[in-house]
This record gives C-alpha cells, sequence and structure tokens, in this order.
C-alpha cells in the first residue's frame, strides 16, 4: 500500500463526467455552520441511486473512525460535516475511459486515476453544492468516498482525498489534507526533490531541525532507530521516499504507515495547528474572531486610526475553541482588560495592540501556536472623554456602534448629527452586553435617545 500511496502522491488529476450533472446536495450532518468550523465535504463516487443509503453509512463509518483517534476526537466539535451526494450511472469503477462513474475516476491497476487535470474543470458549474458558493468545494476539507475495493489511496493539491469505502487509507489521506503532512516512508516515490516541511527534514543540524523544541539534549542526532529509542522524538533516517538524506521525528506514525492508526507527537502538532488556525476568510489571519471594531490592520505602514470611543474585539464563544486576548500600549501589557477597551483611559497617544492566541497541549513549538496581532494607532482629539460619554451604562464605540451592557433596555434607534433617528440593529451578542449598530452612511451618530428602547430578550433581537 505505501509503495502505491507514494506513487500516487502527484498522479492524481480529478475530473468531472463528460455527462451533465447536477449540482451536489450538501446535507449537514454533523456540527454547526459558521464561526471557526471546518467544513468537511464527503463526496460520493461510484454510488448508483439504489446504493445512496450505503454511501450514507461509508460516510459514518469514515467519521467514527476519524472520531476515535488523536486529534480529531479532541477537536471534533470544530468541524462541520456534509455530506456531498449525486448519483453515479454505473456502480464502482471500470476501466472504460468513457465510464459515467461521478469524477470520472476509472480503474488502472488497481487504484484510480483520472485522464485530464482537474484544475481545468474547476470552473464547471455542476462542481458546486446547491445554494452555495462554488469555492465551498474547492477550498474546504474533502473526501472523495469510491464505491470500490482499491489497495490504494491519494490526496489531490493536498485538499481532496480519494479514499476506498474500505478505510484503510483515510488517516494518512486526512493528514494530507487537514495538515500538509508529507509521506515519510521510504519508498514508491524515488529521489525526486522534495520541500523541507514540518515533519520530514532535509538536516541533521539540531537548530535547524523543524522539529527542534520536541528533542531532548540527550537524544543523538541521527537518532538509532532501535529499541532504545522506540518512544521518543529524534531525527531518524528515512523519510520522503528515499532511505538516506532525509529524517522523520519518530520510528513510526501515522504518516509512513498508512495502516498503523497513530500519528507521532510532531505530525499531532501540525494537525492540531492546522485546526486551530483555521479561520477560513483567505486573508490569512491565524486566528478567527467573531467581530473587531474598529476595523484593525496587520500591516505597519497602514495605520488604523483611533482618535476616541471603544475597541472591540469578540471572540467566538460557546462551544468553539477559547482563544486568548491580551491588550498591549506602547509594548507594555494592559491588566484585566475585557474585550471592549476604552481609547479615553489609554496613557497618551501610540500604537495599541490585541494579541489573540490559540494554544492547545500538542503544541510545544512556538511558532506552531496560531497567533494574530490586531493593531491601531492611537491619536486622541481633545474632548474625547467628554464627547463619548455613557448613557444608563450605553458605551459609544465609534461611530454608529453602542454597547449596551445586559440587564440594560436595548434602543432601537439613535440620533444622527442632523437629528434623524437612524434604526439599530443588534450586531452581536458578548460577555459585555449587546453591540449595536446603525447606518455607515451617518458621519456621527449621538448616544441612544432612551425613549426609543424595548426589554432586552433573545427572542426579539436575533
Amino acid at each position: 500500500m505505501n509503495r502505491i500511496l507514494g506513487s500516487l502522491a502527484s498522479a492524481l488529476f480529478l475530473c468531472l463526467a463528460a455527462r451533465s450533472h447536477a449540482a451536489f446536495d450538501c446535507p449537514l450532518i454533523e456540527g454547526k455552520e459558521g464561526g471557526d468550523r471546518i467544513p468537511l465535504i464527503f463526496y460520493a463516487v461510484g454510488y448508483t441511486q439504489s446504493e445512496r443509503a450505503s454511501y450514507e453509512a461509508d460516510v459514518q463509518a469514515a467519521l467514527d473512525l476519524l472520531w476515535m483517534h488523536v486529534p480529531y476526537r479532541q477537536f471534533r466539535h470544530r468541524f462541520s460535516v456534509y455530506r456531498a451526494w449525486t448519483p453515479s450511472l454505473r456502480s464502482g469503477l471500470s476501466d472504460q475511459s468513457d465510464d459515467s462513474t461521478f469524477l470520472r475516476a476509472v480503474e488502472r491497476g488497481g487504484y484510480p486515476r483520472t485522464e485530464a487535470g482537474f484544475v481545468v474543470f474547476r470552473g464547471d458549474t455542476n462542481y458546486a453544492c446547491k445554494g452555495r458558493d462554488q469555492a465551498f468545494v474547492i477550498y474546504n476539507a474533502g473526501i472523495a468516498l469510491v464505491n470500490a475495493d482499491l489497495p490504494g489511496a491519494v490526496t489531490y493539491d493536498r485538499r481532496l482525498s480519494v479514499v476506498p469505502r474500505n478505510l484503510h487509507a483515510l488517516l494518512h489521506e486526512f493528514g494530507h489534507a487537514i495538515g500538509f503532512l508529507v509521506d515519510e516512508y521510504e519508498t514508491g516515490g524515488g529521489s525526486g526533490s522534495i520541500s523541507p516541511f514540518n515533519n520530514v527534514s532535509l538536516t541533521i543540524n539540531r537548530d535547524s531541525i523543524p522539529w527542534k523544541a520536541w528533542i531532548d539534549d540527550s537524544i543523538p542526532i541521527p537518532t538509532p532507530a532501535t529499541a532504545k529509542y522506540a518512544d521518543v522524538v529524534g531525527v531518524f533516517e528515512g523519510a520522503g521516499y528515499v532511505s538516506t538524506g532525509r529524517y522523520r521525528s519518530e520510528q513510526q506514525c501515522q504518516m509512513r504507515t498508512g495502516g498503523f492508526g497513530v500519528y507521532c507527537r510532531v505530525c499531532t502538532q501540525v494537525l492540531v495547528s492546522s485546526i486551530l488556525g483555521w479561520t477560513g476568510d483567505g486573508a490569512g489571519h491565524q486566528v478567527a474572531v467573531d467581530n473587531v471594531w474598529p476595523p484593525a490592520t496587520w500591516v505597519a505602514s497602514q495605520p488604523s486610526i483611533l482618535t476616541g470611543g471603544n475597541v472591540f474585539v469578540h471572540r467566538f464563544s460557546q462551544d468553539s475553541l477559547p482563544v486568548s486576548l491580551r491588550w498591549r500600549f506602547l509594548g507594555n501589557w494592559l491588566p484585566d482588560v475585557r474585550e471592549t477597551l476604552d481609547v479615553a483611559s489609554l496613557p497618551g497617544d501610540g500604537v495599541l495592540e490585541a494579541v489573540l492566541e490559540a494554544n492547545s497541549p500538542f503544541i510545544r513549538d512556538p511558532v506552531k501556536i496560531p497567533r494574530d496581532t490586531l493593531r491601531w494607532t492611537v491619536r486622541k482629539a481633545a474632548g474625547t472623554q467628554a464627547r463619548f460619554g455613557r448613557l444608563d451604562g450605553i458605551r459609544r464605540m465609534g461611530p454608529a456602534m453602542f454597547m449596551v451592557p445586559h440587564g440594560v433596555p436595548v434602543p432601537q434607534w439613535a440620533r444622527s448629527a442632523n437629528g434623524k433617528r437612524v434604526p439599530l440593529k443588534v450586531v452581536a451578542r458578548t460577555a459585555d452586553g449587546w453591540l449595536l449598530g446603525g447606518t455607515y452612511g451617518f458621519a456621527v451618530l449621538s448616544l441612544p435617545d432612551p425613549s426609543d428602547v424595548k426589554t432586552e430578550s433573545d427572542g426579539g433581537l436575533r
């Protein structure tokens, strides 16, 4: 199996069937949508309409296998699982190039290959889930379950894994798709070039090894593959399809043997870092947050200017992973600050930073901790404290934004600078209270009119 997996690492290019198919039915079958959750999509390949129940059972078997193992068991709540169903016209796979099986997978020597580049067909309107943007299926992790007993499996573009229904290589391939891990076995791929990666090293220089934070000083480098070092993190020769000159962190790992069932500690760290660092917004952020106001910047040369009001950074709550939040002003940490910070309380002008971290006991290397720093440049105007006052505990967050503490009646309206009533709507519910937003067409809004309020209630505000 390892030989097949290695030889296929770059061989699979998927294409859509020549015949027209409707868009996928993609029901959510586990988890919740939105926030910092990772969509995981199971595609049906080679299942006819009469075999839909079999496909759904195979999806459940795959999920049962994933949730059984570290680290997916610990982070199950971070995934939103979908079944992408469209029937094939023929059951299983054949060796005919005109086969109508979905994704046009055909059997060649016992494993699936394809005849044209999948990337060429990504613009096909059929390759989408009903009611969703096509990016939903292109950029999220996917598992194509093949209705056939095949000895091999592959991952294309480190996102889409093609796995037979016997699931013998599911964990191995999913390590590629979620953690971008590379193969650690020594055969099947030849001696071609490979870039240094999180779980394969091209050097035995201790300071340059990607997982140096895990190696105790007493461990020899390179590390002998003997019983004495059977359960330690070291630098073992043989990885990346060759037996010499490339190194792995442990003697055994799921990325070395597709049926072993356990990831090594370094691969687990990479997977957890990838899971915690998934934000889904494509903007290069490392930590997902629910709401930030006023907008921050990640680029020092393009400062976001604050002259007063409040700064608000709302993390995802409830069942998603807690993210730590700390504030720093002029390089000094600020104590006891919650999600809302009053600019007027800062001692002068300068750079304000909100530092977010998603940590985990699975991560030992500080570089692997998903971390973001949001920045604002404070240039307070005269009279800031007086202008941004309070009304029954209501705080102004900036133009057209207000924070209403829990227990205080929630305003329906505010007054603009020209006296007109401007409707307010709930943007988010936070630990501090209700975040309200108004119409951005008005440059200035006064504090909410105390006569325009309604009683706080979940049903009336969401």
